[in-house]
């Protein structure tokens, strides 16, 4: 498995907020497959504040589900 494991530690992160939690396995970020943590920098790097990313996770249960908005 290449996908990267995330560590959220910090309840109020973007990442948690986003719900995303420990354990979750980042698959993809906007369509671009997530295989080092150098190269997310770089996709993220080109991320403005406003934008929307699409980030596909895989939990331990299977893939996870948008989370409800709001």
């Amino acid at each position: 498995d290449s996908s990267l494991g995330l560590g959220v530690g910090d309840p109020a992160s973007i990442w948690a907020r986003a719900g995303l939690h420990t354990g979750d396995q980042l698959v993809s970020v906007n369509g671009i497959t997530a295989t080092t943590w150098r190269a997310m920098r770089v996709v993220f790097g080109n991320v403005k504040e406003g934008d929307t990313v699409a980030v596909e996770v895989r939990r331990p249960s299977g893939p996870a589900c948008d989370p409800p908005p709001g």
